[in-house]
């Protein structure tokens, strides 16, 4: 039973709390695919954020609904999540490889949820940001991925991105906002 782990989700914002058993087994087969030819910890990141983009899309499957709760495996052969499922799916297969990750809610302001998650993985002695749902990989001008310090430090960073550059002031606005970290796997 060692290759079974039951999760206990506590959802501090929306208080409530569910437990799943996830099949750790079957999530490294698919982590290990994500990651076949990959030699780093930043090279294995970055693939398996680009499979869970590719594998999970929100609009898979018309019976599935956000509140849902699944298993990371139910969600990756079903192939349906949106942006929090997918940081989630990424969290397991990371956990996976020995990555550490954790999920982070955007936050307005006020403190309440932005309507976006994010996570972040803990790659060369920093924090970066994991955005599977954009299947963004965000660097500096040095070519080292950027973490949510980089950003507050110089919100244009992310203005300069290809893939972000024609996007609206508001998107950028909620990676400069506080967060809130729900879950983080080690």
């Amino acid at each position: 039973m060692k290759n079974l782990l039951t999760v206990l989700v506590l959802c501090v914002a929306c208080n409530t709390s569910w437990a799943l058993t996830e099949d750790l087994n079957k999530i490294k087969l698919y982590s290990d695919d994500a990651v076949k030819n990959c030699a780093t910890d930043e090279e294995k990141i970055m693939a398996i954020v680009n499979f869970v983009h590719n594998k999970i899309k929100a609009n898979a499957n018309p019976n599935i609904t956000p509140s849902m709760k699944m298993t990371i495996v139910e969600r990756l052969d079903l192939g349906a999540g949106w942006c929090n499922h997918q940081v989630e799916v990424c969290m397991y297969l990371a956990f996976a490889q020995g990555i550490r990750t954790r999920m982070l809610y955007l936050t307005n302001y006020e403190g309440t949820t932005s309507p976006h998650t994010i996570g972040e993985a803990w790659i060369g002695g920093r924090w970066i940001i994991l955005d599977p749902q954009n299947n963004i990989n965000l660097r500096n001008s040095e070519g080292k991925l950027i973490s949510l310090r980089d950003i507050q430090k110089d919100k244009f960073i992310l203005k300069k991105a290809p893939l972000l550059k024609d996007r609206e002031d508001a998107f950028f606005d909620m990676f400069l906002n506080p967060v809130m970290i729900v879950l983080e796997l080690e």
